[in-house]
């Protein structure tokens, strides 16, 4: 007899079977690799985050200050040859200044700048012993001279010319995974310490300043002396960067971003003081060391931080009325306009401003009208300032003089010299001598005082970001979301410890 086989009917019916079960079975599988593939991403984003969170918890904590790190900066250019422009992508910090101290000879040498790398030699006494030379903070402590920033940047910024021996040109993006161009060129993260005093580093203010061509006191590119000390801190095969292309080109999202604590507050002022002191101490963003207004450090119309409101309250409109606010243009222009400056170290907002005139005595006039506050950009008359009580010092010749209530005096010491007093009217901005013994003709009055513009029932509040924290963002290199609309971030928080000391 024949064997019968299958029919067709049957094995369409089996391969039916087999495909079913085949689906069941690899439904989970699907799954079970996608987890993995997940698992292994969020393993590698946590190394890398760990790294780089070990990195920056060396040096960030022990800052005096950290700058605002929201205004944007260029980080590269696209395959298009435009700038990719990225907030949250830079972190300057001032680092406590260190000194090497010698066991040998007993001498301590500080550093203002940049310490020396092990091994160490004493520069006194020739000491090379390791275990004798210790490398340790300056005390006091005290900040350094440079600045240390972190920033995101192409790990080849220009195009390198061999016989110039330097860059030519400004490098692209470059990622053959996503089909730009032929070679690689990913974002790294770049450590560089520099002074701004330097010439050769007179653009560090500038948005684009890792790709600036222009060249430098020293002959050489900018670009060319950034890179020659920029620090590459990841490793060349990581992209610290999410690139993605789609309808409307390309996008860019740095990896690594660094976020200040932002804070909103009342200030409070001690009873009868022109300070106002923050609750919350040390300000990042545009440093002021208490003595400058805004617009001596930032032409008109710059946004940047702290964001400092003045308030008084109108009983007759019954509403708060904004006499100043560093965001708007009623900061350089308003009639109510309150002159004040901040320091940024002590969190301080300060309407003292310290003012000195000089004036000539004719030998007849006793009484001399003080001039009135200057505006110190514009050189106009503040009318709304006032000399502050008792704050005044008034020399003639160099010679101290003494206020009195009423009825100056003119005395001679036993050397010859004239000792006058005077009266003060404070409203009128009047000084008053002896009306039978005043200076004589050419005899130089110096007045020394302070002003202000506060006024009583004014209210300042500030928002600013907070130097005490500083939060480090690390993404992973691939979104798990096909719309992208869901990365993978690993947080740090890192606390600036030394910057209340």
């Amino acid at each position: 007899m024949r064997e019968r086989g299958f029919t067709l009917i049957e094995l369409l019916t089996a391969m039916a079977v087999f495909v079913v079960l085949l689906g069941i079975l690899f439904i989970p599988l699907s799954s079970t690799l996608t987890s993995i593939r997940e698992a292994n991403m969020y393993m590698a984003l946590q190394d890398t985050a760990k790294d780089i969170g070990a990195r920056l918890r060396r040096e960030v904590p022990t800052a005096f200050l950290a700058y605002d790190p929201s205004t944007p900066i260029v980080i590269g250019i696209d395959p298009n040859g435009q700038d990719i422009w990225a907030p949250y992508a830079k972190l300057d910090i001032v680092t406590p200044m260190k000194e090497l101290y010698c066991e040998v000879c007993g001498q301590v040498t500080p550093f203002p700048t940049r310490e020396p790398s092990a091994p160490y030699i004493c520069p006194n006494c020739g000491n090379n012993d390791q275990s004798k030379l210790q490398l340790r903070l300056h005390r006091p402590l005290t900040p350094k001279a440079t600045i240390t920033r972190f920033f995101i940047g192409l790990r080849e910024p220009g195009v390198w010319d061999d016989n110039l021996q330097d860059y030519t040109a400004v490098n692209t993006y470059q990622n053959v995974d996503i089909g730009i161009g032929t070679e690689r060129n990913f974002f790294t993260l770049y450590k560089v310490e520099f002074e701004p005093n330097d010439p050769n580093f007179a653009n560090w203010r500038n948005p684009d300043f890792f790709y600036d061509l222009h060249i430098a006191p020293n002959g050489k590119t900018y670009m060319f002396n950034w890179r020659n000390i920029a620090v590459p801190l990841t490793p060349p095969d990581l992209d610290v960067a999410d690139v993605w292309q789609d309808a409307n080109g390309y996008h860019f999202v740095p990896l690594i971003t660094f976020l200040p604590r932002f804070v909103q507050e009342v200030l409070s002022a001690p009873s009868g003081s022109q300070t106002f002191v923050a609750s919350l101490g040390l300000w990042a963003g545009i440093q002021n060391d208490g003595t400058k207004l805004l617009k001596q450090i930032v032409p008109a119309g710059t946004y940047d931080w702290p964001h400092i409101v003045v308030m008084h309250w109108d009983g007759q409109s019954g509403s708060w009325i904004y006499d100043y606010d560093s965001w708007s243009q009623s900061a350089w222009d308003s009639v109510l306009q309150r002159y004040l400056t901040w320091d940024s170290r002590k969190g301080v907002v300060n309407f003292a401003f310290w003012a000195q005139r000089t004036i000539y005595g004719d030998g007849t006039t006793y009484t001399f009208y003080i001039p009135p506050p200057s505006d110190p950009v514009s050189g106009a008359t503040i009318n709304n300032a006032y000399i502050l009580l008792r704050s005044e010092a008034v020399k003639v010749n160099g010679v101290l003089c003494k206020r009195v209530e009423a009825n100056p005096q003119t005395y001679v010491d036993s050397a010859g010299n004239k000792l006058y007093e005077y009266v003060m009217d404070y409203d009128k901005g009047i000084i008053t001598f002896n009306p039978l013994n005043p200076p004589g003709p050419n005899e130089q009055i110096e007045i020394t005082y302070y002003w202000s513009t506060l006024q009583r029932g004014d209210t300042v509040w500030v928002h600013y970001p907070s130097v005490g924290e500083i939060m480090v963002m690390v993404g992973s290199e691939k979104a798990f979301n096909a719309e992208r609309k869901h990365p993978l971030w690993i947080i740090y928080t890192i606390k600036v410890e030394n910057a209340r000391r």
